[in-house]
């Protein structure tokens, strides 16, 4: 036995080691699981409703982006869909929410001279989806009564008026003056830092930035009511068929299944064909899924070296028992019987 114990000994260490490297690995994989907040819009749009919703992004080919006109039809399938399902909203509560938007470059004037920035036209409840950190002012939102309001990041109220209580201050886009409503800070997640590069921007309303640049939508994201498991995907993907759009549930993006799929097709997640400009929320989210599809690997190797060695050890350590039990046993039972014989033998005087 000791010479048994000797033998797996480096086995136990290295056990040992690989347990301590996979409680980092899970800590660090927790970490990346929280790292971005574009994904938590079906928790806070469901509340306390015991109502199941599903977040869903839609991406569009460069070549055959979504018109502000495509939304009324196809929140009208959705509302036939929910009709169909027998879903009724809760009193004081709408079913579903929404944001669109698309990116492009704008030219600004501020105080501090113009310069040519990264704008991203936002529609709907944007800011749900993203909930940016305010630093001053306020969001734009869908129900504004002028589209003539914009929100700045840290950098570009820096890099325009010197400062970051600039709210009613303004600027001039393409030869149109806009009033400053907000100033945001980016994120600042690990993920984010690495997907975006586009230096200071803006959110301003999508219909104004479709009317400066003619700029389309490249994303749109819904809230709604999942009635069964995979009930508002399959909406997405069938009104946007003709368009080759790209339909991702996010409120499950990230589930063992696809983060499994994901470590499978590790290799091909660089290689696009299908035409579409991520956003940058969209590119961090992708970032965390490589993160994690690496951890998950690594959790398995470090995982199944004690598992294994431990079945091992038990399996040496009870064949060990077993031999030693064998070759014992039956030397120990002839010896009690001998003892018993001898002690009758005492006790009947050899008769």
């Amino acid at each position: 036995m000791k010479k048994l114990a000797l033998k797996l000994k480096p086995y136990v260490w290295i056990s040992l080691a690989c347990i301590v490297a996979f409680c980092i690995c899970l800590g660090l994989f927790i970490n990346v699981l929280s790292a971005v907040g574009s994904l938590n819009a079906a928790k806070v749009w469901a509340g306390n409703s015991e109502m199941q919703f599903a977040q869903l992004a839609v991406f569009f080919p460069e070549d055959n982006k979504m018109e502000e006109g495509d939304l009324a039809s196809f929140f009208r399938t959705v509302e036939e869909k929910l009709a169909e399902a027998s879903v009724e909203a809760e009193e004081g509560h709408i079913l579903y929410n929404y944001a669109v938007s698309g990116s492009g470059k704008v030219t600004v004037n501020g105080e501090k001279g113009n310069q040519s920035v990264t704008a991203i036209g936002v529609g709907g409840d944007f800011f749900l989806f993203h909930p940016l950190k305010l630093v001053s002012g306020s969001y734009i939102s869908k129900d504004d009564f002028m589209e003539d309001r914009i929100v700045l990041d840290r950098e570009m109220a820096w890099s325009l008026f010197g400062g970051i209580n600039v709210e009613g201050m303004e600027v001039t886009i393409e030869d149109e003056r806009f009033r400053v409503a907000g100033v945001v800070e980016r994120e600042d997640d690990f993920a984010t830092k690495k997907a975006y590069n586009d230096g200071p921007g803006l959110f301003m309303s999508y219909s104004a930035f479709n009317r400066l640049t003619e700029g389309k939508i490249s994303c749109l994201e819904v809230v709604m009511p999942d009635v069964i498991s995979g009930f508002a995907v399959k909406i997405a993907e069938d009104t946007f068929a003709d368009r080759n759009a790209e339909v991702i549930e996010n409120s499950k993006r990230y589930s063992p299944s696809r983060i499994m799929g994901l470590t499978g097709s590790f290799g091909e997640r660089s290689i696009q064909k299908n035409g579409i400009v991520y956003p940058y929320w969209e590119n961090a989210v992708r970032v965390t899924e490589n993160y994690l599809s690496v951890l998950f690997v690594l959790m398995i190797i470090f995982g199944a070296f004690p598992v294994v060695t431990g079945i091992v050890v038990l399996t040496r350590f009870l064949s060990a028992k077993i031999k030693y039990l064998k070759e014992t046993v039956p030397a120990r039972i002839e010896e009690r019987i001998e003892e018993k014989k001898e002690e009758n033998y005492r006790k009947t005087g050899g008769q």
